[in-house]
């Protein structure tokens, strides 16, 4: 008896690790597409940031212009 309740043991705590050990590979695996998504958001908002910046830009020269057909 002694011995089939430490087999038991055994199997138990083996199949336990063994869903941690998955449960860490998939998290590693959504932290990583979560990077991924991240980095991809950041060069999104880098363009937008110069595309922004170009329309300000123009924005200014029409003003400027607008300012001087009417002065």
């Amino acid at each position: 008896m002694k011995h089939t309740l430490l087999i038991l043991y055994i199997l138990v705590t083996s199949g336990a690790l063994g869903f941690l050990n998955k449960s860490l590979n998939d998290t590693r695996s959504t932290l990583k597409d979560t990077q991924d998504d991240l980095e991809t958001l950041a060069e999104v908002i880098v363009h937008q940031e110069a595309v922004l910046k170009d329309h300000r830009e123009a924005i200014l020269i029409v003003i400027d212009k607008l300012n001087k057909l009417y002065m």
